[in-house]
């Protein structure tokens, strides 16, 4: 006969006796189930015409089934009891429970009255506190001005209110030197303007004076060439005339006609270079001046020292300097023009 096996039943936070009684209770129920499953047929039904391991394989299932639904049994009334028992405990104890709360509540409010009081002052002290720092930008929210003594929020509103202060004088004064700057800035944009238009109008009275002289020199060439022709026809003439003394007097004339056209034209080139070159040279000459009185300005404005503010302020003092970098660099360009 198969030794029957030992039902495990956990132990942990039972008491003895509900231990025993489960032990009591169980146990031979699980000793009924060992012992149907070991009478249990081992063999295997494995042809439909086995009715006799058919029905024995039906007697030992019902056996089986019968410990399992006793034990269900049993399982739900002990249940049962327990909730029972459950509800027994948890009725007497919630009525004293609900009694002992309802005065602990009204003498914890009793308890609590100071650090009520207290806490509403500190809550309309940090509204007030806020209120006065208001003016000067800052959150509040997440400060504990109620928590501060007078000589500390003192302290405090003190240094906030000198920042708030430097900082308006700064932006402001920050704001008087960009008007500063755009004024001097026009100035100079207006005279450099009226340079310009001077400059300009001087070149145009030397182009025009050039055009003049190249003019001039045009017409001495066409004057020469009409003599030219006229000499070439008149010794054309005289070559009808007389053939033999003609042919000699004609390439005399020829030679003589050539030479004369070629200084001609020598005397219109060297003039045309010589105006050329003595207008580039009193343009230079009369820009020369005006070029380092335009550099002056640029080096002017690059001597303008750049006050010192907050880091917040930085940025904007960068940008007056990299405008004054930038103008003086067009300045300087607008001179080396008036040079090269």
């Amino acid at each position: 006969m198969t030794a029957l096996a030992t039902l495990p039943i956990p132990a942990t936070g039972l008491s003895q006796d509900s231990l025993a009684k489960l032990k009591d209770t169980y146990t031979p129920l699980w000793e009924e189930a060992q012992k149907a499953v070991n009478a249990a047929p081992k063999d295997r039904v494995t042809d439909a015409t086995d009715v006799t391991g058919i029905k024995k394989a039906r007697t030992a299932r019902l056996a089986i089934r019968e410990v399992r639904i006793q034990t269900e049994k049993t399982r739900a009334e002990m249940k049962q009891d327990v909730l029972n028992l459950t509800k027994a405990i948890d009725g007497p104890a919630k009525i004293i429970k609900d009694f002992c709360e309802g005065h602990e509540a009204r003498l914890q409010e009793d308890e609590d009255f100071a650090a009520r009081a207290e806490a509403a002052r500190k809550a309309q002290l940090k509204t007030e506190r806020a209120a006065l720092l208001a003016p000067f930008g800052i959150n509040t929210e997440m400060m504990t001005l109620g928590e501060l003594t007078k000589p500390e929020f003192d302290a405090f509103y003190n240094t906030t209110k000198a920042g708030f202060e430097a900082q308006q004088a700064a932006a402001a004064k920050a704001e008087a030197d960009r008007v500063e700057a755009a004024r001097l800035k026009a100035e100079e944009d207006a005279r450099v303007r009226a340079e310009n238009a001077r400059l300009k109008a001087e070149a145009d009275a030397a182009a025009k004076a050039l055009a003049e002289q190249k003019a001039a020199a045009a017409a001495e060439a066409a004057r020469v060439a009409a003599e030219r022709k006229k000499a070439e026809d008149e010794a054309e003439r005289l070559r009808a005339a007389e053939r033999a003394k003609a042919a000699a007097e004609l390439a005399e004339a020829n030679r003589k006609a050539k030479e004369a056209a070629d200084a001609a034209a020598k005397v219109v080139a060297d003039a045309k270079a010589k105006a050329d070159a003595e207008a580039l040279a009193a343009k230079k000459a009369a820009a020369a001046p005006d070029a380092e009185k335009i550099r002056a300005i640029a080096a002017a404005l690059l001597a303008i020292p750049m006050p010192s503010v907050s880091s917040e302020h930085a940025e904007r003092v960068e940008g007056i300097r990299q405008a004054i970098n930038s103008l003086a660099a067009r300045i300087n360009a607008t001179a080396n023009d008036l040079t090269n």
